[in-house]
């Protein structure tokens, strides 16, 4: 499972097609924006994003796509895996019993002390 938010909003993105570094930040803060409103979009800082992309290659999560030269930079592509996409279930799985608890908890007047 992706050990944190970002992780997992990272590998949403490239879920759909594989993105470099610049492109997945901005894919994120786009995706952000639109689920959660302008004034909440995530804008990842490089060293996070890198350090993520870093962690997600050593889990398996993520495989170098592709290398492309575009206006006149390197560009490294990224693209989901297998064991990404069962990550990514999983998180989503976990955040749906963590909401099925919340609602729980409210049911019973916020008190969980018996």
């Amino acid at each position: 499972m992706p050990t944190t938010e970002n992780q997992y909003l990272m590998l949403k993105v490239i879920q759909k097609s594989p993105l470099h570094g610049y492109g997945i930040r901005k894919a994120v803060a786009e995706l952000t924006a639109l689920s959660w409103g302008q004034n909440e979009k995530k804008l990842l800082g490089i060293s996070t994003l890198y350090t993520s992309l870093d962690s997600m290659l050593n889990n398996g999560f993520i495989e170098r796509s592709e290398d492309k030269q575009e206006n006149g930079r390197l560009r490294r592509y990224w693209k989901i895996t297998g064991v990404g996409e069962a990550a990514i279930s999983e998180y989503e799985n976990a955040g749906e019993r963590i909401g099925k608890v919340s609602n729980a908890i409210a049911q019973l007047g916020g008190n969980n002390a018996t």
